[in-house]
Parts: C-alpha cells; structure tokens; sequence
C-alpha cells in the first residue's frame, strides 16, 4: 500500500520518464530482492544505535545535558557580571 502512495505521488509530480524510472528501480531494489534484505538489517542497526544514543545516559542525552549545562553557566556568568557592573 505505501509503495503505491508513493508512485502515486511520484506519477503526479509529472516527471520525466527518465526520473521517474530511476525512482522506481531505486525503490525497488530497496525493498525487492537481495540487496533489500541488507538494507533493511542496517536500516535494523542504524535504528538500534539511535534508541541507544537518544536513551536516557545515551550519547545525545549527555550532549544535550551538557549544552544545558553550558548555557546555565553562561547565563549565570552574564547575570553575575551586570550585577557588578551597575
């Protein structure tokens, strides 16, 4: 069914034949056949690793935390630093 939606929309985006075959065999090959099949276990791998980055103490959760740490900081510097200056 989401494969026809997307030819769907592909038909009636008027490209050209060309293009369009070539979105077409792309498709194809990543869903049909033996490439399909690795695609979809790195696809597998990739989702995997972004649950475990996005997790909470993952790799993204520290980051963001330490960004937020950051801006605290500064904030609290510039706020220390107007008090003395006024």
């Amino acid at each position: 069914m989401f494969l026809r939606q997307i030819i769907y929309n592909l038909l009636l985006m008027k490209l050209s034949e060309q293009v369009f075959r070539s979105l077409a065999r792309m498709l194809s090959e990543a869903t049909v056949g033996p490439e399909a099949a690795e695609m979809k276990q790195d696809a597998l791998k990739l989702k995997k690793a972004d649950e475990t980055a996005v997790a909470e103490g993952g790799s993204s959760d520290s980051n963001i935390q330490s960004s937020a740490d950051e801006a605290k900081r500064s904030e609290a510097k510039k706020s220390s630093v107007r008090w003395q200056v006024h």
